[in-house]
This record gives C-alpha cells, sequence and structure tokens, in this order.
C-alpha cells in the first residue's frame, strides 16, 4: 500500500523512481541525483500552491476572518524553512537545528541568507527570481479571485 503511494506520489511530481534511491545508477552508469533535490523541489511546488490557493481564497472574500491568512503564514514558513533544510544537504553544507527556527521566524529574509551561503552572489539573483514569482502568484490568483466573487 505504501509502495504504491510513493509510486503515485513520485509521479506526480515527476521524480523517476532511481532519482528516489539514491543508491541505484542512473542511465548508462552516470550519477543520480540525491533524493534531497527532489523533495527540494517538492517543496517549492507547495509553496507555490499554498500561494496560489490563498491568494484566490483572499480574492474571492472567503478569508472573512484572519485563520487563512494565519494559515498562510504558517504553511509558508514551513515549506520554505524545508527547502532551504533540502537545499543545504543538496550543496553539502550544515543546516543546523537552530537555523530551523530563524528561518522559520524570519523566512522573508533568512533564505536570502542561505542562497549566498549555497550559491554565492547567484544566490542573490535566484531569491529575487523566486520573490518575483511568488508575488506574481500571489497576485495573479488574487485577481481572479476577485472575479469568482
Amino acid at each position: 500500500m505504501t509502495q504504491v503511494f510513493f509510486q503515485h506520489l513520485l509521479a506526480w511530481f515527476s521524480v523517476s523512481a532511481t532519482e528516489f534511491n539514491p543508491g541505484e545508477a542512473g542511465e548508462a552508469g552516470e550519477a543520480v541525483p540525491d533524493w534531497a533535490a527532489s523533495y527540494a523541489r517538492a517543496a517549492l511546488y507547495g509553496l507555490y500552491s499554498i500561494t496560489l490557493g490563498s491568494g484566490f481564497a483572499l480574492g474571492s472574500g472567503g478569508a472573512k476572518n484572519g485563520a487563512l491568512k494565519l494559515l498562510t503564514a504558517f504553511a509558508v514558513g514551513w515549506a520554505i524553512t524545508f527547502y532551504c533544510a533540502l537545499d543545504a544537504r543538496v550543496h553539502r553544507k550544515v543546516f543546523v537545528r537552530t537555523f530551523w527556527y530563524v528561518t522559520f521566524l524570519l523566512w522573508p529574509i533568512a533564505p536570502l541568507f542561505h542562497l549566498l551561503r549555497t550559491r554565492g552572489k547567484r544566490g542573490a539573483l535566484v531569491y529575487a527570481l523566486h520573490a518575483l514569482l511568488l508575488v506574481f502568484c500571489i497576485t495573479t490568483s488574487k485577481a481572479i479571485g476577485s472575479l469568482v466573487k
């Protein structure tokens, strides 16, 4: 049962079974990427899904109280923290437990420091790109939600 669940989950995120199991060799004997890269990608998919869903709900007027905003803040913070931890593993950096808490609480700026640490100057570009994509997702989904209202 759990094996079928993981096969469906891997198919959903378009991850091959050889990427999921880093102990196996890929096609023609090349090195297989670490499983953390696949999960980091899944965390980013989750982040963008949360952003789109909450923007749509906020735009359509479905959030009369602050519960959706609170839930979105916790979910975004968790997804970004999870992404940073997995990305650190991909880049063979240590992501200490204290930085989990710091990243969760300071999620708008903490990923910038993480990306600068793992990628150097290119990390600022990656951060800016994701920030622009998140702003685009939230504004577009709010606009679509207001049309539905």
